[in-house]
């Protein structure tokens, strides 16, 4: 690798990296405990460039919620695509996640290669829409972003 490209990743990953703490750093234990459902980890399982792969999101709540979707944006470098077709996904058991029950959101991610920042990761915004199963339940909402690594892709 060239010097001129090792100093440009030790740049970008500097300016990059307050940045990202902030997304999926965990809180501090003095922090109060979120309420609603979160997910357990921020971090997604490692996805080969150019190739659609499936991630999963274990999520966990304080309380029951119900009519649960996900929808997740990956900006220019990362396509995401649901089941179905459809234009969120939701839990593996269906749209109802219990009091202190963990459930996973599934969804079809294909990192561009040449589009990456240097650090061979993409950060994903997603959004949690639900309510709390109520007669009259309004919309509620969480938001969170999940840091995907993106490896080289396989070579044949």
């Amino acid at each position: 690798m060239k010097i001129t490209r090792r100093i440009g990743a030790f740049l970008a990953a500097t300016v990059a990296a307050p940045g990202l703490a902030s997304v999926v750093a965990p809180a501090p234990a003095s922090a109060a405990r979120p309420h609603g459902p979160h997910p357990v980890n921020q971090w997604l399982q490692p996805v080969p460039a150019g190739t659609p792969t499936w991630v999963k999101v274990w999520w966990r709540t304080d309380r029951r919620v119900c009519d649960a979707r996900l929808v997740v944006w990956g900006g220019s470098t990362v396509a995401v695509t649901y089941p179905s077709d459809r234009s969120y996904t939701s839990f593996s058991n269906g749209s109802t996640l219990s009091r202190r029950e963990t459930d996973y959101t599934s969804f079809r991610v294909t990192a561009a290669g040449p589009t990456l920042p240097l650090l061979g990761s993409a950060l994903l915004r997603a959004r949690l829409l639900y309510n709390d199963c109520g007669r009259f339940a309004r919309t509620r909402w969480t938001d969170t972003g999940f840091l995907l690594p993106v490896t080289r892709p396989a070579t044949r």
